[in-house]
């Protein structure tokens, strides 16, 4: 398998592990994207695999813990 087919596999699956982890706290594509200041098709193009820059995923990150953070609390 050459490199590039290797790399769009990991991004496929990243894509899969970030939809799933959103699923489970019940937020919507929109909601998500929202949130994390980004566009609802930027986000299905990332759950797709698609690629983006790493601030991108640091904003998913902190979304995901400040909702996290949020749940515990009340």
């Amino acid at each position: 398998m050459s490199s590039k087919a290797q790399i769009r596999k990991k991004d496929y699956e990243r894509g899969l592990r970030i939809a799933d982890r959103r699923k489970e706290m019940g937020l919507s594509q929109d909601e998500l994207a929202h949130r994390a200041g980004i566009g609802r098709q930027a986000l299905s193009a990332i759950e797709n695999g698609g690629d983006f820059k790493t601030q991108t995923l640091d904003s998913l990150a902190v979304s995901y813990t400040h909702l996290r953070a949020h749940e515990t609390a009340a």
